[in-house]
């Protein structure tokens, strides 16, 4: 359902001239949300629907991506692999290295990373350049044709996937300055810490461990404030919060993420109470509403609105 969704709505508003990139995990050590759900499993592989390297290759041929565009990994880093990515994370981070969401956003930060990697990669192998990306979750589905991908914002300019602040970085688009930034937020926190866990710049500079850990490893509702606060001789970037026509599908229709999801999304659907559509969202992307039903998300290759 997920890559039929992203074939049928969100590729045709690409145009013709476009690339697939993947930086994939078969399954997640540092889900976070299995950490919101369960803080005592963090570093245990995730509770997500199984995949094989089969099923995702054949989802990725669909979308006619390349072997050399792929990076995928049969299980996440470990927790002091994950820490060892940021310099001298126990001084850069402070007290944020102990908290049980930390591997998870740096395995996303690590995961747009190695994406700018693939790009890079292509750009220099085929003579192109690109001039404007789109970075998506894997889990992210299309409801509806994605024709906002169409528009020009200013370069350096990051426009969102949702005005709510817990859902803006679903998927993100824009210009090549300001997605070089967004995939480089990685390297932008490696630059600020210094080898002695101190932050260059001056008044400016960004203090990791006094940001909340959305701010300090730049996620969801952080991202605002988080570009807001860059140190000098860093791009600066304007985030704008914008509604695009994406779901971020769950393991299973009865988890509390999911009924939240639907709820903030309901506006997709078209009925006559909130309470309504968000029961619409949740039939639309689930097995659910009716006895017996496995709650697990569509599975076919298509269906009534992908």
């Amino acid at each position: 359902m997920v890559y039929g969704s992203i074939i049928r709505h969100m590729l045709p508003s690409l145009g013709n001239n476009f690339v697939v990139f993947a930086a994939l995990t078969l399954r997640e050590r540092h889900s976070a949300g299995m950490v919101l759900r369960h803080p005592s499993s963090a570093g245990n592989v995730g509770d997500a629907i199984a995949v094989t390297r089969e099923d995702v290759r054949s989802a990725l041929d669909a979308l006619n991506v390349s072997q050399r565009a792929v990076r995928l990994r049969d299980v996440d880093l470990t927790a002091e692999e994950l820490l060892a990515l940021i310099s001298n994370a126990p001084h850069c981070l402070g007290h944020h290295v102990r908290h049980p969401l930390t591997p998870s956003l740096i395995a996303q930060l690590e995961n747009a990373h190695a994406c700018m990697q693939l790009i890079w990669r292509h750009e220099e192998e085929e003579g192109v350049r690109f001039d404007r990306m789109v970075h998506a979750r894997p889990d992210a589905t299309w409801i509806k044709p994605a024709t906002r991908l169409r528009e020009r914002p200013h370069s350096n300019t990051l426009l969102t996937s949702s005005k709510l602040p817990a859902y803006q970085d679903w998927a993100v688009f824009g210009e090549r300055t300001a997605m070089v930034e967004w995939f480089g937020r990685l390297e932008s926190i490696n630059h600020t810490c210094t080898s002695n866990g101190s932050h260059i710049g001056n008044k400016s500079s960004m203090n990791l461990a006094r940001l909340p850990l959305d701010q300090a490893l730049p996620v969801g509702s952080g991202m605002v404030k988080y570009y807001n606060r860059r140190p000098q001789g860093r791009v600066r970037v304007r985030v704008v919060p914008y509604e695009l026509p994406v779901v971020v599908v769950r393991p299973n229709a009865l988890m509390k993420t999911t009924y939240d999801i639907c709820r903030a999304k309901n506006h997709l659907y078209q009925d006559t109470t909130s309470k309504a559509r968000t029961n619409l969202c949740l039939r639309s992307l689930y097995d659910f509403g009716y006895e017996n039903a496995s709650g697990r998300p569509w599975r076919n290759v298509t269906g009534p609105w992908w």
